[in-house]
């Protein structure tokens, strides 16, 4: 047994590294790219309706229009046409928020059951359309203070109505730059992508590996940003957008085993970099069209053609895969928020939904590691937030000072959030706790703020506990099926190297599917087939058989079609783009289901061991098929068909 000298000395030792990684995260705060407008419009959004409310002597309906004003959060790079669709989502979402806070007042079994459907239902739609952070939180924390609320303002349909006003006042703010710049949130990715691209050429061994990975992620955004692009600018767009992956290949053959160029020639980075700063759609085209030579590609072609889009709803029906780690994150968050209500409401706490509410930010952390630091540093910030807040309510002050207050902590908490979690918590907890006295004034009192620490810790313990609870090896039992498509999407890539080298017919599931969309019926044709087959199972089966007849059909057309050499060229480029990207995708799903069965761990086991280093080697393998250039694959075919000996063999 420690001393309590020991003891002591211990925690003075975690509390000094706490406080020196606190330093040291204020000290790298920096605002990054854009984030400076993107608080700007998230404090118009919410604070407006606030302002605007206390003017006209009507706070609790700025109060209410400000929690659907919350849609402001989201949305702020996609490209306009995305971003319209996503966040008019999102507006009805808060608005539904709303709905389910109302529901949940009055009864605190009710509360709990509706909270927890919500939270959950909430958690599967934003992780299944990859939204970014601050995703789910944000629904439920509205959730969560309406349902707190000590009546509401308004009769639920009304609380509903100036709820969608907010959001539809959100969705104008984020739409606003579409009048003067149409196509900056693609000129941007397409940017951002370049940046990570030149980072990349700039890396040591030591780093060269994560930045590999964000620059194949960043890559991907921007495809992901030019799908939607349209109007006279959308050709160039596609077009730069596909220079941009040849230019990462180009940078993976810098890196390739038998490149041996461990420092590339300074003028690559020089060309990326004179690529990057250009902010005109036409200097862009012109300097990538001047520097893909010297790399070592040809330029894309003029129009590549429009890709075939995905919608939402695709991707939540993927999300619902046996694969999908969607379905049980979503459900531990939704488990997790409600536990966290059901406890405060059980011991008799003054303010319950806190405990809940800071689960939901801790359970923000995709694995129980991050879950668990994320806990330390909600708790270090949350102390210091609450002491903030104590001396604003010793100094009592107005309505005005507090809506200012709420835009000031807003305004810089996300100016902070990317660049250090701690400092954003800081900054949060008094601008909830002040959004939180304009619903109920005078509620606020130094007794509270203390209960406020309290329920901030459980609410961590809860977390933490859910996430070593609740499924916490769904990860590790998904990471076979993630390695086996990666060892397929490689193995596809090269069959397709070597029929350009030898000319031998295209073959694969992912060329087919890329040939069917390009040639193939288009989804309106498919849809009218399956309406006039029926609905039910009978219908889906006939759209299944259609689309698979297409694919067959394409393949076929394609073959017996007389080409001329350009042409034939032409096709088996874009189909190499076409893998290219599928591999790329498989890699960052691998990449992302392994550091999630990494964070996962609690224990180690044998078997489970045995599969991080075949990981490894599988991404290696990957990023090996991405930076041949028509060379022989010989060599990485026996190395992926012995990967798949090993993992057939665990």
């Amino acid at each position: 047994m420690s001393s309590p000298i020991a003891t002591g000395r211990a925690g003075l030792e975690v509390t000094g590294s706490l406080t020196r990684a606190m330093v040291e995260g204020a000290r790298r705060t920096r605002p990054e790219r854009g984030r400076l407008g993107k608080s700007v419009r998230i404090v118009i959004c919410v604070v407006g309706p606030l302002a605007i409310g206390l003017a006209v002597d009507r706070i609790a309906v700025g109060l209410a229009v400000s929690f659907g004003g919350f849609a402001g959060f989201h949305g702020h790079v996609e490209p306009y046409p995305q971003r319209a669709r996503l966040v008019g989502a999102m507006v009805l979402a808060y608005t539904l928020a709303v709905l389910a806070g109302t529901a949940a007042q009055g009864s605190d079994l009710v509360a709990v059951l509706v909270t927890g459907v919500f939270a959950t239902g909430a958690a599967f739609v934003c992780q299944a359309l990859a939204l970014p952070a601050p995703r789910e939180y944000m629904l439920v924390l509205i959730c969560l203070l309406v349902g707190a609320l000590p009546a509401s303002p308004a009769p639920p349909p009304e609380m509903a109505g100036w709820a969608l006003l907010g959001g539809t006042w959100a969705w104008i703010v984020l739409m606003s730059g579409w009048l003067t710049d149409r196509e900056r949130p693609e000129r941007e990715a397409l940017r951002a992508a370049l940046r990570a691209i030149i980072r990349l050429v700039g890396s040591s061994s030591d780093n060269r590996a994560a930045r590999r990975h964000d620059a194949v992620l960043a890559t991907r955004t921007a495809r992901r940003a030019v799908e939607f692009a349209g109007g006279p600018t959308a050709p160039l767009l596609r077009r730069l957008q596909l220079e941009t992956e040849d230019q990462l290949d180009a940078v993976l053959a810098l890196f390739g085993p038998r490149a041996g160029a461990t420092n590339p020639d300074p003028g690559t980075t020089g060309d990326l970099r004179r690529i990057a700063l250009r902010r005109h759609l036409g200097q862009l085209i012109s300097e990538t069209d001047a520097a893909l030579p010297r790399l070592g590609f040809r330029r894309a072609p003029r129009d590549p053609g429009r890709p075939p889009l995905r919608s939402g709803f695709w991707s939540l029906r993927n999300a619902m895969g046996s694969d999908s780690l969607v379905p049980p994150t979503a459900l531990r968050f939704g488990v997790a928020v409600a536990g966290g209500l059901a406890i405060g409401a059980l011991v008799g706490l003054p303010r319950p939904y806190w405990i809940a509410l800071t689960t939901a930010a801790v359970m923000q952390g995709a694995t129980l590691l991050t879950t668990a630091r994320r806990a330390i540093e909600r708790a270090a910030g949350t102390a210091l937030g609450i002491a903030i807040a104590a001396g604003i309510v010793a100094a009592d002050p107005g309505a005005w000072a507090i809506v200012g207050g709420v835009a000031l902590f807003l305004f810089l908490t996300e100016m902070t959030i990317a660049a250090s979690y701690v400092i954003a918590v800081i900054c949060i907890t008094p601008m909830t706790l002040l959004l939180s006295e304009v619903g109920a004034p005078g509620a606020l009192t130094d007794s509270l703020l203390g209960w406020r620490l309290a329920d901030t810790l459980v609410g961590c313990v809860v977390a933490i506990l859910a996430g070593r609870l609740l499924w916490p090896s769904r990860a590790r039992q998904q990471l076979d099926a993630a390695l086996a498509r990666a060892l397929d999407g490689i193995a596809a890539l090269l069959d397709a190297t070597d029929a350009e080298r030898t000319g031998a017919p295209l073959i694969g599931s992912t060329t087919a599917k890329w040939m069917m969309a390009r040639t193939g019926p288009s989804d309106d044709e498919l849809r009218a087939r399956r309406m006039a087959a029926g609905r039910g199972r009978r219908g889906r089966a006939a759209a299944s058989r259609t689309r698979r007849e297409a694919t067959a059909e394409a393949h076929a057309a394609a073959d017996r079609a007389p080409e001329t050499p350009h042409a034939r060229s032409e096709r088996r480029s874009q189909a190499q783009r076409a893998l290219r990207h599928d591999l790329r995708v498989r890699l960052l799903n691998l990449r992302s289901v392994t550091d999630s069965a990494l964070g996962d761990r609690f224990t180690s086991a044998p078997r489970e061991d045995e599969l991080w280093p075949i990981a490894a080697a599988v991404q290696q393998a990957g990023f090996r098929a991405l930076a041949l250039q028509e060379r022989d694959t010989a060599d990485l075919r026996r190395e992926v068909g012995r990967l798949r000996v090993e993992l057939a063999g665990r």
